[in-house]
Formats: structure tokens, sequence, C-alpha cells
């Protein structure tokens, strides 16, 4: 039985196996130009149905003492605001590490590809993991029958654990993943295009 549930978890991995989440690193290769940065920022409002808590309710005994509460919630249209925005180079979108790159701040820089970095070896480490486990859950099929529900669970976590792990990481690595915030980025812009002007 338990081994039959551990099937029921890996079969969303078996089933996206076909979907590698191989990360890597976005393509370096930019050329510059003289145009102002500048960040696109914008405003996205959402709304979806929500229970919302909306008081309590006080339980008595008959003889007046507490016997409880419990909270009552409703069904109410909930408002969800978020900043989507995009780094940018007169008309063009660019990447984050051009774009900190073009206004010459190396730190950023260098933290942008130290974090990307780290997600390269952790999604490496999420499929060595997930392979390992598909290999042991295969493995199970070849030991006793006591000891297959535990080899065959251990390999379906250690499946499941990788590949989420390698998927989560490779998402990070997208090259419109922001590390930074866009006050920092328009900020950033705003000292380089002031210095590029006084240079002409």
């Amino acid at each position: 039985m338990r081994c039959f549930l551990s099937c029921i978890v890996v079969l969303p991995v078996l089933g996206c196996a076909h979907i590698v989440p191989v990360a890597s690193m976005p393509d370096a290769r930019y050329e510059p130009t003289a145009e102002a940065l500048w960040v696109d920022t914008r405003v996205v409002t959402t709304q979806s149905m929500e229970q919302v808590k909306v008081g309590d309710v006080q339980y008595t005994n008959a003889d007046g003492s507490s016997a409880g509460s419990a909270a009552v919630y409703e069904d109410q249209l909930v408002t969800h605001t978020r900043v989507d925005w995009q780094t940018m180079q007169g008309a063009r979108p660019i990447d984050d590490l051009h774009f900190y790159a073009a206004a010459r701040d190396q730190q950023t820089v260098d933290m942008i590809l130290a974090k990307r970095r780290t997600n390269l070896t952790l999604n490496r480490a999420g499929l060595g993991l997930a392979a390992a486990g598909l290999a042991t859950l295969g493995a199970s099929l070849a030991v006793d029958e006591d000891a297959r529900s535990t080899v065959a669970s251990t390999g379906v976590l250690a499946a499941a654990g990788g590949w989420y792990t390698a998927f989560f990481t490779r998402q990070r690595n997208l090259p419109n993943t922001h590390f930074t915030t866009p006050d920092h980025a328009a900020h950033v812009a705003e000292r380089a295009n002031s210095q590029a002007s006084r240079v002409h």
C-alpha cells in the first residue's frame, strides 16, 4: 500500500519527465548603445474570490458559561496589485545584467552573476538527485518484497525533491527574473544617464 501511494506522488514527476528543467546562464552577448537607460514599470491589478474572516460567533452553555467560539467567513471579491517592471535601453528591453553593465554598476553585476551561478549549481544538483531517485525507484523492483516499499518511497521522494529543485532554480535563472528592486534600477539608470550627459 505504501509503495502504491508513493507511486501516486511521483506521477507528476514522471508525467513531466519530457520537460527537463535544465537551467542555463542568460546570453552574455550584448552590444551597448548610447541610448538612455530606464525602467518600464507597470502596476497590474487582479481580482479573485477569497474567503475573508468577517467576525466570530461565541457559544455559551445553558448556564451562560462560554462553550467556545468559531470564526465566520464569507466569499468576497479581493483586489490584488503587483508591480511588473523591465529594464530598458532606449526602446529595447534588456536583461538586468546588461542593464547594470551598461550603467557601470559592477557591484550589482557581480551580485547577479553570483546568484545565477548558485542557481545553476543547485539546478544540476537537483537533476542529479532526481536521476538518482528514479534509479532507486527502478532498483526497488530487484529487492525483496519486505524492503521494496521503503526503497521505492526513498526513490520517489528523491526524484520529486530533485525535480522540483531543478525546476525552481531554472525559473530563477530566466532572463526576466530580477534580483534587485525597480527603485534600485531606476536610481542606477538616473546616475548613469547623468554621467553620460556630462561626458557628451
